[in-house]
């Protein structure tokens, strides 16, 4: 666009013709080109959809051909630009510009999160003054003004993948009422990831361990790099009897520019269970030692337990008996009792000697027992606890008795003998 100012100009443009002053004036017509690039040249940047505060620099070079004088370079941001709060417009004035001369202009500016990845053309509108010969007066100034379009780049991005995950164990047996799940995820853009959002919904029967622990912030994420999040839950089995399920977590990630679910499946596969199915001992009193129990224990899960192990566990009720004369890993070995393969429905016994605490109270007391075992088919180790109610009773003189009743019948009938064969003799 020309602009051709000034009253004497257009009277001197009447009086002469319009042919010379046409000619000398398009002779005179600038050439400019503008380049932009985000950042410097030293440290480039990429610029994305909803990026604030991003530096881009305008270099334009003017080709000439002839010098200007008075030059105002102004540079109105359009969509999806806009300046940073305070700057407003860029305006650049330069009181001589000559042909093949250079300058940049640079301004901070937003992206706009409607953006999309590709070349948006802005325009600076730049205006000058030029020297031309008029026919009969000589040299005067001309005033002019070129819109100049460039491509501004919004290139960069970035996309958040979910590369994996795992359960921690890496398999889950019904009876565990704990565990976790490790998400690892990657930056499949072009530029860093900020501000990123992960959050684990777990699905009933899955609970997050504590409200907090199943929500992460990350602050950004390069690149191609791989970061991994662990997430704790607990199992809540609708029934008493812990069975098999199929569960969901439901991932999101959310972003400045993104908000997804990822749906992730958790298995509880079957496994052996152990049910406390009867026990039976001799009446239990305070301060009783060699007291024997059996312990009935029946496998009612849905898979067999191999190597399976009852070890008896210490308490300050029940200890186990052990003479002190008697070998410490002899002693050992008989608080565990060991079995090769416990199937599904099995029932087995297990026995034990035990003391009792001297100075308790009669009254139920329970006596733990840790079962640990190999689950088939990936023998992983499991464990479980089962507390036997042992009911101890008060302690009578009979209870004192019983042990030596068969000596203290033979006393009693021999005193007996010898009070009849006393008064026999005295009748005599």
């Amino acid at each position: 666009m020309k602009i051709i100012n000034g009253l004497l100009l257009i009277a001197m443009v009447s009086f002469f013709g319009t042919a010379n002053i046409g000619a000398a004036y398009s002779q005179s017509s600038p050439v400019f080109v503008v380049y932009s690039f985000w950042g410097t040249r030293q440290s480039p940047i990429l610029a994305y959809p909803g990026a604030s505060d991003l530096p881009l620099t305008l270099q334009i070079t003017y080709l000439g051909p002839l010098t200007l004088y008075d030059v105002n370079i102004t540079y109105s941001p359009t969509f999806p630009l806009s300046s940073i709060p305070g700057q407003g417009n860029i305006t650049v004035f330069i009181p001589q510009l000559k042909p093949g001369q250079e300058l940049n202009i640079a301004g901070f500016f937003n992206v706009s999160e409607q953006a999309k990845n590709m070349d948006y053309y802005q325009t600076i509108t730049i205006s000058y003054k030029i020297l031309v010969q008029v026919p009969q007066l000589g040299e005067e100034f001309l005033s002019g003004s070129e819109n100049v379009s460039f491509k501004v780049p919004i290139i960069g991005s970035y996309e958040i993948k979910l590369v994996g995950f795992k359960t921690i164990p890496t398999v889950i047996y019904a009876g565990m009422y704990a565990g976790g799940i490790t998400v690892y995820l990657t930056n499949n853009g072009n530029i860093i990831a900020k501000d990123i959002n992960v959050t684990a919904i777990f699905e009933k029967p899955l609970e997050p361990l504590n409200p907090s622990s199943n929500s992460v912030f990350l602050s950004y994420l390069p690149p191609g790099n791989i970061v991994n999040f662990t997430f704790p839950f607990v199992i809540n089995y609708q029934n008493q009897t812990p069975t098999a399920m199929n569960a969901t977590v439901v991932l999101n990630i959310k972003t400045p520019l993104n908000n997804f679910n990822i749906t992730l499946p958790v298995q509880v596969k079957p496994s052996a269970y152990f049910q406390l199915s009867g026990s039976s001992y001799s009446k239990m009193t305070p301060g009783g030692s060699d007291e024997y129990v059996n312990i009935n224990i029946t496998n009612i899960g849905d898979y067999n337990a191999k190597f399976v192990t009852v070890t008896l566990l210490y308490n300050p009720i029940f200890s186990p008996y052990s003479p002190s004369s008697e070998n410490p890993i002899i002693g050992a070995s008989s608080i565990n009792e060991t079995f090769y393969n416990i199937a599904k429905g099995q029932t087995f016994t297990v026995s034990y000697v035990v003391n009792v605490a001297s100075g308790i109270k009669p009254s139920t007391y329970y006596l733990s027992l840790l079962i640990s075992w190999r689950q088939p088919p990936t023998m992983q180790s499991m464990y479980q606890i089962i507390d036997v109610p042992i009911n101890v009773t008060s302690y009578t003189l009979f209870d004192g008795l019983q042990g030596d009743i068969l000596y203290i019948t033979a006393g009693i009938v021999l005193l007996i003998l010898i009070i009849m064969a006393v008064y026999g003799i005295r009748r005599k």
